[in-house]
């Protein structure tokens, strides 16, 4: 798969770019290598090339993990995006001009692109008023939805996004485990 970044509108994340295809509504959760030129200060750029990328890799397996994991969930299948694989990329262009080592290129996730706005989980949840509104909308309970994740061995929770408009709701951005648990030192 070649990706033209222009084709796509792009939001970046702390470890990925997060690549937009609202015509196919789909998103490719790409990840950044040591190269790429914003890694928005995730504080093991200094160490090394081979660490950073292995640490990012890393990061990469916990989130594939998880939506593994919550594929035999109907709840959870329910209240997150779809879950396509991960995805291998071949080569990524941007204005005529290949920047493939600014990714990790094996380090995809395929998820189905969910319209609306993104709040943090954890402040929904300090809004008791907008939470039981949306529980009550939703039919839902994240409570129910949170613990469903940890009978999954999806652990973090905890920088969790939700996406919410007229017809859906929707978690996004977990893992099985959180990323400053396994995050190199720096000496």
């Amino acid at each position: 798969m070649i990706i033209h970044l222009e084709n796509f509108q792009i939001k970046q994340g702390a470890f990925a770019d997060v690549l937009i295809d609202k015509s196919n509504m789909i998103v490719l959760k790409l990840f950044k290598s040591y190269n790429h030129p914003d890694l928005n200060g995730t504080g093991k750029e200094s160490i090394s090339e081979t660490i950073t990328n292995e640490f990012r890799k890393k990061v990469f397996e916990t989130e594939k993990q998880a939506y593994t994991n919550i594929q035999n969930s109907e709840l959870l299948k329910k209240f997150t995006p779809k879950y396509y694989g991960n995805k291998i990329i071949d080569m990524v262009i941007s204005n005529n001009i290949e920047i493939s080592s600014n990714y990790l290129l094996d380090c995809c996730l395929k998820l189905e692109f969910i319209i609306g706005d993104d709040y943090k989980l954890y402040s929904l949840l300090s809004d008791e008023v907008k939470t039981k509104q949306l529980e009550k909308k939703f039919f839902l309970s994240i409570d129910e939805i949170i613990n469903s994740f940890i009978e999954r061995d999806v652990l973090y929770t905890l920088d969790s996004s939700v996406i919410y408009n007229d017809i859906d709701f929707k978690i996004i951005d977990f893992a099985t485990k959180n990323s400053n648990d396994f995050e190199p030192i720096i000496q």
